[in-house]
């Protein structure tokens, strides 16, 4: 486990929307001490690191939203607190072989709070696939 007081979670496809990232997110959380885990928005980029559509957010995400709206889930691009991470078990549950990062974050809502920021934390190298508001359309 880390030893550190944050966690950032970054998927392998996934990468910082810039070099000021974590310091934003770590300041967010300084701040918000009731705040478990920030998100932010994420900016699709093709092969040559050239932006070709952005993946947003918004701030409603709680154990129902995740559950009920089958929302895109805010995993890439969040910092969480080791505590919240400890106070849930540990990650992702291994044992799964589809939605860990659902599981993950279903328990994270219920033990702690998420909060979105508007503002890119992530980038990730899409394939043609743009992301429009809440739904993915085909360009």
């Amino acid at each position: 486990m880390a030893s550190g007081k944050y966690v950032w979670a970054l998927n392998a496809d996934d990468g910082l929307a810039d070099n000021g990232t974590v310091s934003r997110l770590v300041g967010y959380l300084e701040a918000n001490p009731f705040c478990d885990f920030v998100f932010g928005d994420m900016v699709m980029v093709n092969e040559g690191g050239e932006k070709i559509g952005c993946r947003r957010f918004h701030d409603q995400y709680g154990f129902e939203d995740l559950l009920c709206d089958r929302r895109h889930l805010p995993f890439a691009g969040c910092l969480l607190r080791k505590s919240a991470l400890e106070r849930i078990g540990g990650g992702l549950d291994e044992r799964l072989v589809y939605c860990n990062d659902l599981d993950f974050l279903l328990r994270l809502s219920l033990y702690g709070r998420m909060e979105y920021i508007p503002e890119n934390t992530a980038k990730e190298w899409g394939s043609g696939f743009v992301y429009c508001g809440y739904w993915g359309v085909k360009y």
